[in-house]
């Protein structure tokens, strides 16, 4: 049985840090998707 709860945790914990990797490299995304679309707007042109 405890095996059982260890491993149960192990799996929580593993996921947890997939979920980390996922929603960093999103939040990279997203960051990279908006300085690729801000210049295009006509008020964020320089000239």
């Amino acid at each position: 049985m405890d095996d059982l709860i260890a491993n149960g945790k192990a799996k929580i914990d593993g996921d947890r840090e997939i979920l980390k990797q996922i929603a960093g490299t999103l939040d990279t995304n997203i960051k990279n998707d908006m300085n690729l679309v801000l210049p295009l707007q006509k008020e964020n042109q320089v000239w």
